[in-house]
This record gives structure tokens, C-alpha cells and sequence, in this order.
């Protein structure tokens, strides 16, 4: 990525009169550096399917000081947002440190794709996306020790799902999963202090050159075709040379990770610290140009994995059509 600039973020909340907290909790302010002109507006809401949001010239602010006497600004709940903006190729990548006076509240990721200005038509590769910034077994630490915590119970109370009609009787859950072991959690932790930010910049690194590599010597084989860009810790990658979904079964056979992508049809293979190891590499490889073999061998071959992603794709194309 490259670093092309810094930007700043404040949000100010306005709490509402009683008659206006029937409707929402709080109205937030935003003004973003980027977009010097313009005030964002959001207020989170019980009574309304969508919370009211506005975009509006920074008009809008003089019009909260005649408002006063239903939504009070709440100078205390302020916070303030600076980093550093970095380019990705279409994506824009934000990343800075939320304070409120002088105390750090966390760090916020934000990320922009510059080619389409409505979120709905990029959410998947939105998602996709922040998935590779925050993917689970990266942090080096056991599943399922994520931590949920809120600032009161007034905010928990949102979580819970009851159901008092049900026919088995009532069915209440947290819509999370139940409680975290406590070994899970103390070894995260014990991970995050060991490794340290050092660690895991390092880790970091030693990912991405053997993405990089790993894109290299795929692309060197006759009949690989690699797909996207392998810039960060996924390489994806296609075939002509037979189905690739067998490939896929045949590469799992061998013990490796290698995930079937039905639009295209394709694989990628989530590059770990495991594969930075001295060998690893090298060695899938070589069950890759293996697997190739085994294809140009067997070409009517069919494996479970292939009949269930053939029959999505012939599901997918009836409903197009």
C-alpha cells in the first residue's frame, strides 16, 4: 500500500429532549477532512426501521444552534479521529486513533472503494476485504476469545432475542455464543503481550513476501492462471489444464488449505506463517504441478466438491436466465 495523505474526524453527539428521546438516543455530528464542505449526520433509533441519516453543507451546524432547546451538544461525549490514509489499488484504507480529550479510545479502520459510491453494490468485496485485515488465526491465539463489551446495560439489552410464543416455551438468547473459556482468553492475551507490535509486523512481513512468492512461482506453470491481485495474504488462482475443484479436493488430500470461488471458477489458498516456513512453499508447489498431472490423467474425474459447485452454478445461471 502506499501512503498517500492524513485525514482527521470529530463527531460531536447532541442528546435529546425527553420528547425527542422517544424517537432517538443521541444525534451525531461528523465533519471528515476529505470532505471539508459537508456535515454527516446519523441518529441511532428504537422506533425506526432506519436510523435518520443526513448529508448537508455545513449549514447544517447553525441550524443545531437554533435547535437548542431539544438536542443539547454534549461537549464531554466529543472525540476526535487523525491518522493516515493509504492506496491499495481502488481501495482507499484509512487508519487512525479515536480520543476523547486526551484519553485513546481505540483505533478505527476505515475503507473506501473508490470505483462505485453506493455501498450496497460493493458490500461483499467490502467485506472480503476488511476479512483480510482482521482475519481470525492471524492473531496467532485459539478461536472463539472474542470479547463483546459495552459501555452500560442499556446497550446489551439490544443483543438479546426472547421469544415468549414459541411452541418448545420461551427461547431467549444472547445471539452470541455462551460464555468464553477462561483458558482461551488468558492464552490470547498471554499471545498478544508475547508476540508484541514488534511480533506481529514482523509476522506481517514474512506474510506478504510469501504471498508475493507464492504468485510468482504459480504464474510460472503452463495452465495456472492466477486471478486478482496477491498483494496482501491470498492468492488466488485458475486452471485450464482440467476442473479445478478436483485440483482443490486434490490439493486437501495433500493436507493443504485450498478454498474453491465459484464466480469465478477458481481457488485460493489464505497464506499463514505456517507456509513462511522454510520448505512449505516449495513443497506446495510441488503438489500443485502433482495435482496438474493427476488432471491431465483423470480429465472426466468428478469429486464432491466439483458436483456441489457445478450444481451452484448451474442453480445460479437458471435463476439469471
Amino acid at each position: 500500500a502506499e501512503q498517500i495523505g492524513t485525514f482527521t474526524v470529530d463527531c460531536l453527539p447532541y442528546t435529546p429532549n425527553d420528547k425527542l428521546q422517544s424517537c432517538i438516543q443521541h444525534n451525531y455530528v461528523l465533519h471528515h477532512s476529505n470532505f471539508p464542505q459537508s456535515s454527516f449526520s446519523i441518529a441511532p433509533s428504537d422506533c425506526l426501521r432506519t436510523s435518520p441519516r443526513t448529508v448537508c453543507d455545513l449549514g447544517f451546524d447553525l441550524i443545531l444552534t437554533k435547535l437548542s432547546s431539544g438536542l443539547t451538544p454534549d461537549t464531554a461525549g466529543k472525540f476526535e479521529l487523525t491518522g493516515v490514509e493509504y492506496r491499495l489499488r481502488d481501495f482507499v484504507v484509512r487508519v487512525g486513533t479515536a480520543t476523547q480529550v486526551t484519553t485513546t479510545k481505540g483505533v478505527i479502520v476505515e475503507v473506501e472503494y473508490e470505483p462505485s459510491q453506493v455501498a450496497a453494490q460493493s458490500a461483499h468485496m467490502m467485506t472480503e476485504m476488511m476479512q483480510m485485515f482482521f482475519p481470525q488465526y492471524y492473531g496467532q491465539a485459539p478461536r472463539s476469545c472474542s470479547v463483546l463489551m459495552y459501555r452500560d446495560q442499556s446497550m446489551l439489552r439490544h443483543q438479546c432475542f426472547c421469544n415468549s410464543d414459541w411452541p418448545g416455551g420461551v427461547y431467549a438468547t444472547p445471539t452470541l455464543a455462551g460464555g468464553r473459556d477462561g483458558g482461551a482468553v488468558a492464552t490470547a492475551w498471554a499471545t498478544l503481550l508475547g508476540k508484541g507490535r514488534d511480533g506481529y509486523i514482523t509476522a506481517c512481513h514474512r506474510v506478504v513476501e510469501t504471498t508475493r512468492r507464492l504468485a510468482e512461482l504459480l504464474s510460472d506453470i503452463d495452465g495456472i492462471t492466477l486471478r486478482g491481485a496477491a498483494d496482501l495474504c491470498i492468492v488466488a488462482f485458475e486452471t485450464t489444464l482440467g476442473d479445478i475443484y478436483v485440483l482443490v479436493d486434490f490439493m486437501t488430500t495433500k493436507g493443504w488449505h485450498v478454498d474453491p470461488l465459484l464466480s469465478p471458477e477458481a481457488a485460493r489458498v489464505p497464506v499463514t506463517l505456517r507456509m513462511c516456513e522454510e520448505g512449505v512453499l516449495e513443497a506446495f508447489v510441488e503438489d500443485v504441478l502433482e495435482g496438474l498431472r493427476y488432471l491431465a490423467e483423470n480429465p472426466t474425474k468428478t469429486t464432491k466438491t466439483s458436483a456441489f459447485y457445478h450444481m451452484l452454478q448451474t442453480v445460479i445461471q437458471y435463476f439469471l436466465n
